[in-house]
């Protein structure tokens, strides 16, 4: 008896060891959960599946955003339940689509055979796109799980476009997984066999405590998934010619009308001034917001010209006083008198040497004697043109004219070479202003963001800019003073002479010239200039 005490001793122990052994066997083998067992070919993984976003970048504005949804998982998965947020404000949502993952086909039918999406606001800020998909329904077709990945495929691909805002290039806009305590079923995979409920191992994103047995509909939970953030980057260019109102989409109908209304009431509808004006240099002659630019930009929109790449033209001379023209073309400002408190006209003239086809100048003068009371283009140059704009504000009148681009009848209208009159500005003389005071009225000439003196060819390609003459209201009415400077000499002939023989500007009042004072202005006035000319 006693001889067999150590071999039970030895056998107790051996007994123990194997006992002991297999329960570390047993315990590297099953990661006991509060759901249940983690399946033992899975043993030393940290995790049964993965899911991220996908972060990308985007460049293009316009075109619409793919970022996927990946996975790759360990085991069969055959349905899900996703929830994640963006921010409404810089991301719109405009679909999402199956991934590769959901893609396959067989006999014509998907073999993941229901996936679906819906949006629906969150906070202030964001929104939620929950995203649906099963393997199988109950209409006789067997669907098929998701079988395991060794690498990333994609689940789902979500579609967004990017909101153009303020922010600069290299901005990212975050695409977040979302859980809430309320919800113990979003970010949730089920297994093939619907016995288990795959769930974050991140106990901040899924907490067992905040979900009892029911919400979770009494599945046993494997805490085993891993889930990483997305999002885009957004890289843009520097400029986009074309694009004025800076919503990423160049030569839109939009474009062309912020460009009009910036001509007319200026920076304050600007949301980045310095961008927009090299947007809005279409032509790319390096001179933004040009009436050359506004008529190629609806040449481009109409079909009728190309977008042109700026960057191998090299920039003009800002200090230039002309730009592809000849060098005779010339804007000038008639010389004219009137008495105090009555209006003058004041013709504006071009000797221009190529077609135009658009025109713009901007005048300024001294607003405590002089005002503006209108403009006028009947029997001028251009009183066929539609569209006459006259800016008029205290001390500065801004001049905008176009035909009607838009218009089949109007769009290729334009004035050819030559000489004559523009508009002729109604300026009205202060009464209490002195007589024999000359008020200037000068072209504006230091750089002036569009308001260019200037006109555009039929193309828009080329912006010409003419040599300006400045002019003035003389306070008093002299016969004789033809060309309104106070005094009755040899100008004034020569003046007159260049009127009647040479069709060149007329006196302003005509009655300047009519010497006699007989209602003529003819050969006898200049007979009775000469020799009063002559005799002082």
């Amino acid at each position: 008896m006693c001889a067999l005490k150590p071999k039970s001793v030895l056998g107790q122990a051996f007994v123990i060891v194997c006992l002991i052994f297999v329960l570390l066997v047993f315990d590297l083998g099953f990661a006991r959960t509060e759901g249940g067992p983690v399946h033992s070919d899975l043993v030393g993984k940290n995790f049964l599946a993965s899911i991220k976003i996908d972060t990308v970048s985007h460049s293009n504005p316009p075109e619409v955003v793919e970022i996927p949804i990946l996975i790759r998982n360990d085991v069969e998965f055959c349905e899900f339940e996703l929830e994640v947020d963006f921010c409404y404000h810089n991301l719109t949502l405009v679909g999402a689509e199956r991934g590769e993952a959901l893609s396959h086909i067989s006999n014509g039918e998907y073999e993941w055979e229901f996936f679906t999406y819906r949006i629906l606001p969150y906070t202030d800020s964001l929104y939620r796109c929950c995203l649906y998909g099963f393997c199988d329904l109950p209409d006789g077709h067997p669907g098929v799980p998701l079988a395991p990945n060794s690498d990333y495929v994609s689940l789902v691909v979500l579609q967004f476009v990017i909101k153009y805002g303020t922010f600069t290039s290299g901005a990212f806009f975050p695409i977040i997984f979302e859980w809430e305590a309320s919800d113990c079923l979003e970010n949730t995979f089920q297994s093939s066999y619907f016995d288990t409920l795959y769930v974050s191992q991140d106990s901040l994103q899924f907490n067992p405590m905040d979900c009892p047995p029911e919400s979770v509909e009494n599945l046993p939970v494997s805490p085993s998934l891993e889930f990483s953030d997305g999002g885009v980057t957004a890289v843009y260019p520097s400029e986009l010619r074309g694009d004025v109102n800076l919503n990423w989409v160049a030569y839109e109908v939009a474009d062309w009308v912020l460009f009009h209304n910036f001509l007319l009431y200026g920076d304050s509808l600007l949301i980045d001034p310095e961008k927009q004006s090299v947007n809005s240099d279409v032509n790319c002659d390096y001179l933004p917001w040009s009436i050359a630019d506004f008529l190629y930009l609806c040449r481009v929109i109409l079909g009728e010209a190309p977008e042109i790449p700026c960057k191998h033209h090299k920039p003009v001379l800002q200090g230039s006083s002309f730009y592809g023209q000849d060098t005779t073309d010339e804007l000038t400002l008639v010389c004219c008198s009137a008495h105090p408190g009555e209006i003058a006209s004041v013709p504006v003239l071009l000797s221009n040497s190529m077609n135009v086809r658009g025109t713009t100048f901007k005048v300024v003068f001294d607003s405590s004697v002089l005002s503006v009371e209108g403009v006028d283009v009947s029997r001028t140059r251009i009183e066929e043109w539609e569209k006459i704009h006259a800016v008029i504000n205290p001390g500065e009148l801004f001049f905008l004219a176009y035909p009607d681009w838009w218009d089949i009848l109007q769009s290729y209208l334009s004035i050819g070479p030559g000489h004559g009159v523009l508009i002729k500005i109604y300026f009205r003389v202060a009464e209490d202003t002195p007589s024999g005071t000359y008020l200037p009225i000068t072209f504006v000439t230091e750089e002036n963001r569009g308001h260019y003196n200037a006109y555009t060819d039929t193309t828009g390609l080329t912006l010409v800019q003419p040599s300006l003459v400045s002019g003035w209201i003389f306070t008093d009415v002299i016969p004789g003073d033809t060309n309104s400077d106070g005094i009755v000499d040899v100008a004034d002939l020569v003046y007159l002479i260049d009127h009647l023989y040479r069709g060149k500007k007329p006196p302003r009042p005509l009655s300047l010239g009519d010497f006699l004072q007989d209602n003529e202005v003819n050969l006898g006035d200049v007979i009775a200039l000469i020799n009063f000319v002559l005799r002082s």
